[in-house]
């Protein structure tokens, strides 16, 4: 049966309105953008060299989010009365085979603690159809009580591995497992993008009642075009990292190791186009801090490297992120 939705969207509060089975535009969505309102937490210190790795925050159109919910109680994104078992988002890491998943992260809008019931996060394979194949891992879980859904930020829920498990590019699931709260009661939904702000494809969901994995886009499914606002934090070998293979890519944006990593003077951000376009360059702390945006105009195709000097950054641990317009990628490097 064809699911139906509705959705909200975060502003002040969580203002609601409908939407119907099939796509439509809805102008009401307010923006909520990730470049200042992003809130990083950090457990402990992390490898030399790793990435945040997430379909929805590489998207510009993703500077608008949507908390959907089920006509059948629930959220479109979490636990609902269809009884969907978990969600996953497909994520492309680029060629390789020797990533690491460190953390999971998710953002959640929504969390309706009743018995406190425990929820994590996998990572999977991908089948030769494109769907979640093998599982590769799964994290500590973590209880209903310790979801953070901030009116104010976007705090990830990050989910941890007591081993990381190892992963091969180009390409993996990751999805957050809901299906222990259908006993205790509790409600939970992860935050999305707008519908036709991603690809309904990317982003699927398991059905409790043993058919397996159906994308979101589907004709059993919701009919949705969007992503899950999910991230996997995936550090990568520093041998590895010093070749001049890509770190990461995605709609016609490549990132390469910025170098050196570690630093005490000048940092090598390097990037390629596949087109022309606008590019920005931003520099944050761990805490989610926007610290420098390094507006590049338009640049043609091609191999670039943005010299920033750092000696005015004390030491510690930074995200760069290369936007362009059609993609938004995030690195990470350390100041000594």
């Amino acid at each position: 049966m064809k699911k139906n939705i509705f959705f909200s969207t975060l502003l002040l509060g969580l203002m609601t309105t409908a939407l119907t089975a099939q796509r439509s535009a809805n102008g009401a969505m307010e923006a909520t953008h990730f470049d200042n309102r992003i809130t990083v937490r950090s457990f402990g210190p992390r490898v030399e060299n790793d990435t945040l790795f997430g379909a929805a925050f590489a998207l510009p159109c993703s500077d608008q989010i949507t908390s959907y919910f089920s006509d059948n109680w629930g959220f479109i994104a979490g636990n609902n009365g269809y009884e969907d078992f978990e969600k996953a988002q497909r994520v492309t890491l680029g060629a390789g085979n020797n990533f690491t998943v460190q953390e999971i992260w998710g953002f959640f809008a929504a969390a309706s603690e009743v018995n406190d019931g425990p929820l994590r996060a996998k990572v999977y394979g991908i089948t030769s159809g494109g769907a979640p194949g093998t599982e590769l891992g799964v994290s500590a879980d973590i209880n209903v009580s310790d979801i953070d859904t901030s009116s104010t930020s976007l705090v990830p829920t990050i989910f941890t591995f007591a081993t990381p498990p190892a992963v091969t590019g180009p390409e993996i699931f990751i999805s957050i497992d809901f299906r222990d709260l259908y006993a205790s009661q509790d409600t939970v939904g992860l935050w999305m993008t707008a519908d036709e702000c991603g690809d309904g494809n990317d982003a699927y969901e398991l059905w409790g009642d043993g058919s397996g994995w159906f994308p979101f886009d589907g004709p059993s499914s919701w009919g949705l075009e969007a992503n899950l606002l999910i991230g996997v934090v995936v550090a990568f070998d520093p041998i590895s990292s010093q070749s001049p293979e890509p770190v990461a890519g995605m709609n016609g944006l490549r990132i390469f190791p910025a170098s050196p990593n570690p630093t005490s003077g000048d940092l090598n951000i390097n990037y390629q186009l596949d087109q022309s376009s606008k590019v920005q360059i931003e520099i944050y702390s761990t805490d989610g801090k926007l610290l420098q945006r390094i507006d590049k105009g338009i640049q043609p195709s091609g191999r670039f490297t943005e010299l920033l000097n750092t000696e005015e950054l004390p030491t510690g641990a930074y995200l760069y992120g290369v936007i362009t317009e059609t993609a938004r990628l995030m690195n990470r490097f350390v100041v000594e």
